[in-house]
């Protein structure tokens, strides 16, 4: 891998704050079943190129610039005044991009990356060309030889050398990890990006560092760069201070506890501290919910919705199937009540017919007899059935109502 410029000073140079760069195909010159790398390579350029905080122009190359853009819009475009009597003159990346619009067309100051490439015997050959429309560059390539296993799984360090190469400043290795993993990092005003910032790109010098994330207390420093694979882990601390609560629950009446001591029930106002505080809602029934005031530090009410426990809901299904058993009983008892209505109006029936014909047909009163004797049986055992199932339908709902009550 081409070693990057060794240089670090800016003598001579202006700053650019953001150099409008497109990137275009990277031709493949060999076995085509490597194709697949002409997307891949530009994103990984695309990648490296991205962690340059800015770019800077040579003496020759801003007399160029000079004589394709009036002197009047130049010098509107860069701070310190005039580019002929300062050598140096900065813009920060935070600023919004330089753009030059004049009668010659837009954004002189543009780059074109482009480039082939090679596979054989497992390593990866790549040459990367870069052009300009207004700006004369070396077209001399980048070369960039790497396995092909090193190159997809770790392409960053190939190109950050190629990133390094291409300015006329010393850049170095800067790598931030932070927790939480949400915060907002940011170097000199400019925000690198939220969570771990890998391998970022910074000149030699003092860099003012700052890590943000709403509840927490900000994180100021000023880091030294030197070399690179400077790295900086840094744990955020929660802000402290007391905050009123509210605490709404569903169901209402559930026990509020801060730090185990009793506040009473909800829905309840407490005053807390923000980084010692933990506070538990607890209800007969229901699996506690423990709450972290420091995670509420935007918000003055919490609704907490809290869970049926597992002993609980068990005792609800076991009431639910009473209930359903009680309901399969009571219909059953109320057929067999049926019945036993029915077996004794025809009891009844063949009791009067009997009674017909006691003197007049001995062989029809014998039979009038034995069918009431039957009805009245069947009566007598569908009134027994009736009796047992209503009681153990009411049985069955007493436990419902049980369970019901001792599951609420």
């Amino acid at each position: 891998m081409q070693a990057s410029n060794s240089s670090c000073a800016y003598s001579n140079e202006i700053v650019v704050s953001q150099v409008v760069f497109s990137i275009k195909k990277f031709a493949n010159k060999g076995d085509k079943n490597y194709d697949y790398l002409e997307r891949l390579i530009p994103v990984f350029l695309e990648s490296a190129l991205k962690k340059v905080s800015f770019f800077t122009v040579t003496e020759d190359q801003k007399e160029q610039l000079v004589s394709i853009v009036s002197l009047d819009d130049y010098l509107n475009r860069f701070k310190g005044g005039s580019p002929i009597n300062r050598s140096i003159v900065f813009i920060k990346p935070k600023l919004k991009p330089v753009v030059f619009r004049n009668r010659v067309g837009p954004d002189p100051f543009s780059m074109i990356f482009f480039g082939e490439f090679l596979v054989r015997n497992n390593k990866v050959f790549i040459d990367i060309f870069k052009s300009s429309r207004y700006i004369e560059f070396d077209k001399t390539p980048y070369k960039i030889e790497a396995s092909l296993d090193d190159l997809l799984q770790n392409p960053e360090p190939f190109f950050l050398g190629y990133a390094k190469s291409i300015l006329n400043y010393c850049v170095y290795t800067v790598s931030i990890q932070v927790e939480p993993k949400d915060s907002v990092i940011a170097i000199d005003d400019s925000v690198l990006g939220v969570g771990d910032v890998n391998e970022f790109l910074l000149t030699a010098g003092s860099h003012k560092l700052h890590v943000h994330r709403d509840g927490f207390k900000d994180y100021n420093d000023v880091i030294t760069i030197t070399k690179d694979g400077f790295h900086r882990t840094i744990e955020l601390k929660r802000l402290t201070y007391k905050k009123h609560l509210r605490i709404v629950s569903k169901p209402t009446g559930a026990e509020v506890y801060v730090n185990e001591d009793f506040k009473g029930m909800t829905p309840l106002l407490i005053n807390v501290q923000t980084d010692k505080a933990i506070i538990t809602v607890s209800k007969k029934g229901y699996i506690d919910s423990v709450l972290y005031p420091f995670q509420y530090y935007d918000k003055n009410e919490v609704s907490v919705k809290l869970r049926v426990s597992n002993e609980i809901q068990k005792e609800k299904i076991l009431a639910e199937s009473y209930k359903r058993n009680s309901k399969i009983m009571y219909y059953s008892g109320l057929g067999f009540l049926a019945t036993t209505i029915l077996m004794a109006a025809e009891a009844t029936v063949y009791k009067q017919e009997a009674e017909l014909y006691r003197d007049s047909d001995a062989e029809r009163y014998k039979k009038a007899i034995d069918k009431k004797n039957i009805y009245s049986s069947l009566a007598t055992v569908a009134a027994l059935s009736s009796g047992i199932v209503l009681t153990l339908s009411f049985k069955d709902i007493l436990k419902y109502f049980k369970k019901y009550e001792s599951g609420d």
